[in-house]
């Protein structure tokens, strides 16, 4: 018999319904020998529950209706069409329509959309809920201190330790400039 890590099959593991008892039966015998314990358990009566899956705990991953797909995709497409940028669109439609099975409010959206185009509301609304829509790698950004831009050149000096370092560095060389040591006259020194 193959060893289990787990007490549970695939079966379990999709179904979203939760009872009180377990379905499996467990028998459990225990030998003591030279004191060495051995445990043996066998699986008795195995009952898998309904396959549901997630999608029962989280309808607006797979509506049931084909209508609010059609709507969803719609108001996608009515989105490309009047930003011109695909993937611009398509994070507007998911924040604009919130995968929403409800049939009414995404039938609005649309006409208002087709009706008012860009001076619509619902066009307004999804470019500013995408706005608030953050990257995931926007909390790793690291601003500059003082952002220094050359013509096509970009100088950042993020790390403050590299900055203190610049800022010491060009201050000694001022002095050597200026310094006698230097060759400078403008110090008396």
């Amino acid at each position: 018999m193959e060893k289990r890590i787990f007490q549970f099959d695939e079966a379990s593991l999709n179904s979203s319904s939760s009872s009180g008892s377990s379905y499996l039966n467990y028998t459990t015998t225990e030998s003591t020998i030279f004191s060495t314990t051995t445990t043996t358990t066998t699986e008795n009566d195995l009952q898998p529950h309904a396959t549901e899956g997630i999608f029962e705990d989280h309808p607006g991953l797979n509506p049931h209706d084909e209508r609010v797909v059609e709507l969803q995709s719609d108001i996608r497409e009515k989105l490309e069409d009047l930003t011109g940028d695909p993937e611009r669109a398509l994070v507007a439609a998911e924040v604009l329509h919130g995968e929403s099975n409800n049939i009414p409010f995404m039938e609005g959206i649309l006409d208002d959309l087709s009706q008012g185009g860009v001076n619509s509301q619902a066009y307004r609304d999804a470019l500013d809920l995408a706005g608030m829509v953050p990257s995931p790698l926007e909390q790793f950004e690291i601003t500059p201190l003082i952002p220094m831009n050359i013509g096509d050149f970009y100088f950042s000096f993020t790390n403050p330790s590299l900055s203190m370092l610049l800022t010491l560095s060009f201050v000694l060389l001022l002095v050597h400039f200026v310094t006698k040591n230097g060759g400078g006259n403008s110090v008396p020194n």
